[in-house]
């Protein structure tokens, strides 16, 4: 039981430092970590190996806490000590690369691993790096689109405080573009806000022909051909009861629409 109480190894590890041996503090940490003890006795072992000015054994003593514990929170903790203690802005960069590339997926694509890098680039003064983690975080975990977020969830099980993180992550993105973005960034998000309302609100009511409308042509003042084709191609799919005569008027203005678009935008009259 007594290797397993941190309390005495902490006393230990302080004596042997306070009387000089360095040696012998190490040997002790040494026992101490074969017994895998929790995160703060590796940033102990790793602080101590910094006051010792050992930046090469304190980093790999936080090498091996990663192997030991590969998840988010290891990798999180290893790059804000490297940021925060060791100074060491290109060793932090790295272990958030690793974070994404090395760690499973679902450690990999939780909200908070995202919202710290991009959070560290910001602070290094690197936004174009720090917008481009936004992006991919965005594109990867659908962010701001609730349908989809909402399928998501269902899919990948995602817990309550994750579905809150990732909210969290997106609100920092909007705060990010706002604070440093360009005119084209700004509208970037707002224009992802407005098609995931619209994408939610033909997915509720599918007979909603202003809403596709409406859809329709934001996408085709700010979308590609394919997108807006797409849509066409899906609202008219939906085609209204034949006794809600109040629904075909409306259905059939988005044929016109949608033949006038190919005719003017895409000059192809036999589609």
């Amino acid at each position: 039981i007594l290797p397993r109480v941190d309390f005495l190894w902490y006393k230990y590890v302080y004596m042997e430092e306070m009387v000089g041996d360095v040696p012998k503090c190490r040997a002790v940490f040494e026992r101490w970590m074969k017994w895998m003890p929790d995160d703060g006795a590796w940033l102990s072992y790793a602080r101590f190996e910094g006051r010792c000015h050992e930046a090469d054994r304190a980093e790999a003593v936080m090498r091996r806490y990663v192997n030991a514990y590969p998840s988010a929170r290891s990798f999180l903790k290893f790059a804000k000590w490297a940021e925060h203690e060791a100074k060491n802005v290109h060793l932090a960069r790295t272990v958030f690369e690793s974070a994404l590339v090395e760690l499973e997926p679902e450690e990999s694509r939780q909200a908070r691993v995202f919202k710290q890098f991009a959070s560290f680039e910001e602070r290094q003064g690197e936004y174009e790096r720090a917008r481009v983690i936004y992006k991919h975080a965005i594109k990867l975990l659908r962010l701001g689109e609730k349908a989809e977020l909402q399928k998501m969830q269902d899919e990948e099980e995602i817990t309550e405080q994750e579905r809150i993180k990732r909210e969290e992550l997106y609100k920092s993105y909007v705060a990010f573009e706002k604070k440093h973005g360009d005119r084209e960034g700004i509208e970037d998000v707002i224009l992802t806000k407005q098609r995931a309302e619209y994408s939610k609100r033909v997915k509720d009511d599918p007979l909603d022909y202003d809403g596709w409308f409406e859809y329709a042509k934001l996408e085709e003042e700010h979308g590609d051909q394919a997108t807006v084709r797409d849509i066409y191609e899906r609202a008219v799919a939906n085609v209204p009861p034949a006794q809600e005569k109040q629904y075909w008027k409306r259905y059939i203005y988005l044929w016109i629409y949608y033949a006038v678009y190919e005719e003017m935008q895409n000059n192809d009259l036999d589609r």
